[in-house]
């Protein structure tokens, strides 16, 4: 089985996707989990980055399907008004160049990957709500917190290898005899988790191992504030607390 590299949610953060890639240089695939655009200060570099890699096998993020979405709303509607959360994903979806934008349109919200023998789904984790439980569903919890999503997600699908983001939170865990790995956030961790840090993943010979690497998000900072990102404070240096 080849070495293959799992990034999810680098949220437009390219410092921590470049710090990963340069990590990982032994690496003979890449898949992409999702939310490459958001948030973050580097949305075009970034799909640049995916899009240069020839991915193995990729998905869209509910971030990417958003900034879309409000690129094509506001040629209807017009400006995003006072809602400085919109506003800012109108400045995304406009820094992307014609071919990034393409690539996250291409994206689907769920796919397979063929890894040696073994088949295995991807999805960004925003796993649709069953019907009747669209007020209680959840998908940002772990399995030790609350197996009961995962179990229905389990029963959802043929694979028995599910790789997800979404929550940012790292784990491999197997519920219901489907084994699920969340690589956690290349570029945005969770609450009071430090933000030098970006997550990821690897699979080889069958084994997932989760890891992470050390950068400075100082320049991603500096970046957001410079542009007036009302995101600029999920940078700040390690002692900070941050929030996705």
């Amino acid at each position: 089985m080849p070495r293959t590299l799992i990034v999810s949610d680098v949220h437009a953060n390219a410092a921590a996707l470049d710090a990963v890639l340069a990590a990982e240089p032994d690496r003979e695939s890449v898949v992409f989990l999702g939310d490459a655009v958001d948030n973050g200060p580097h949305p075009d570099a970034v799909c640049d980055r995916l899009r240069e890699l020839n991915l193995a096998a990729g998905v869209r993020g509910n971030h990417d399907r958003t900034v879309l979405d409000a690129v094509s709303s506001r040629d209807s509607r017009g400006s995003a008004g006072d809602d400085p959360f919109a506003e800012w994903q109108e400045w995304t979806g406009e820094r992307l160049s014609p071919e990034n934008r393409e690539f996250l349109a291409s994206l689907d919200s769920t796919a397979t990957l063929t890894l040696g023998c073994r088949t295995l789904r991807l999805h960004h984790g925003d796993f649709p709500a069953p019907d009747g439980r669209e007020e209680t569903w959840r998908t940002r919890v772990t399995p030790d917190e609350d197996p009961a999503p995962f179990e229905t997600v389990a029963a959802r699908y043929d694979e028995d290898v599910i790789l997800h983001g979404h929550s940012h939170f790292p784990f491999v865990a197997t519920v219901a005899g489907t084994t699920f790995v969340n690589p956690g956030s290349v570029g945005l961790q969770r609450p009071g988790w430090p933000a030098d840090e970006a997550r990821y993943a690897v699979v080889e010979d069958g084994a997932f191992d989760l890891r992470s690497v050390a950068y400075d998000p100082g320049p991603v900072a500096a970046d957001s504030r410079e542009l007036n990102s009302p995101f600029v404070d999920l940078w700040e240096p390690p002692s900070a607390t941050v929030s996705d």
